[in-house]
C-alpha cells in the first residue's frame, strides 16, 4: 500500500512538473515568438534543469506543440462548454467565452492569435499538427455558425466557413488591440460584443 501511494505521488509530481514547463513555454512563446525562445529560457522560466525539459519533450518544437495544444484545448473547453439551446445565445456565449479566455489566460490567447508566432518557420510535421488543430477548432465553431444561419438568426449571405473565419478574425483582432496591455472593462466588453454581433447579424 505505501508503495502504491508513493507511486501516485510521483506520478502527480511528474504531471505538475510537465505542466509547469508547458506554462513557462506558453508564456515565453507568446511574449517573444518561437525563434527568440530557447530551451534554456524555458528551463529558467520553469525553474527546472534543462535536462528535465528533455525528459518530457524531445526538443523545442515538441514543446511548442505541447504548449500550443494546451492553449487550444483550454480555449475549446471555455468556448464549447456553453450549453444554451437557443443559437443566438450560443453565438453570444462564444463571444463572451472568448473575452473571458483572453482576460483569464492572456498568454494562451496571445499564443493562439498573436502575430509573434510564425507557423511557417516550424518543421512540416509540427506545422501540419498545428494547422490540423486549428482546422478542427474552426470546424466545431462553423457548426454553431451554420446552425444559426439555417435559422436565419445571423447573416446567411456568406458561406459558413467564410463567416466563421471572419467572426474569429474580427473578435481576436479587437481583443488583441483592446486587451493589451491593461485589459478590458465591463463597458468595453459589452462594446466588443456589440461590434462582433453587428458584423454577423442578419441585417
Amino acid at each position: 500500500m505505501p508503495f502504491a501511494i508513493e507511486s501516485l505521488e510521483m506520478i502527480d509530481m511528474r504531471m505538475n512538473t510537465r505542466q509547469m514547463i508547458i506554462d513557462a513555454a506558453v508564456k515565453l512563446f507568446s511574449e517573444k515568438g518561437y525563434n527568440r525562445v530557447s530551451v534554456n529560457d524555458i528551463a529558467h522560466e520553469a525553474r527546472v534543469q534543462k535536462t528535465m525539459i528533455y525528459y518530457y519533450f524531445s526538443g523545442k518544437e515538441d514543446l511548442f506543440l505541447a504548449a500550443w495544444n494546451n492553449a487550444l484545448k483550454a480555449l475549446e473547453k471555455t468556448i464549447f462548454s456553453n450549453k444554451e439551446e437557443n443559437t443566438p445565445h450560443k453565438i453570444s456565449g462564444v463571444i463572451e467565452a472568448y473575452i473571458e479566455f483572453a482576460q483569464q489566460r492572456k498568454a494562451s490567447f496571445e499564443l493562439l492569435h498573436g502575430d509573434r508566432i510564425s507557423i511557417q518557420s516550424l518543421k512540416d510535421k509540427i506545422r501540419a499538427q498545428v494547422n490540423s488543430g486549428k482546422e478542427d477548432f474552426m470546424n466545431k465553431l462553423r457548426m454553431i455558425v451554420e446552425e444559426a444561419q439555417e435559422k436565419h438568426e445571423i447573416r446567411d449571405d456568406v458561406p459558413p466557413k467564410t463567416l466563421t473565419a471572419y467572426f474569429v478574425d474580427i473578435l481576436s483582432s479587437i481583443l488583441m488591440r483592446w486587451l493589451i496591455p491593461q485589459g478590458t472593462s465591463k463597458v468595453e466588453k459589452s462594446f466588443i460584443k456589440k461590434i462582433v454581433e453587428h458584423g454577423i447579424s442578419n441585417k
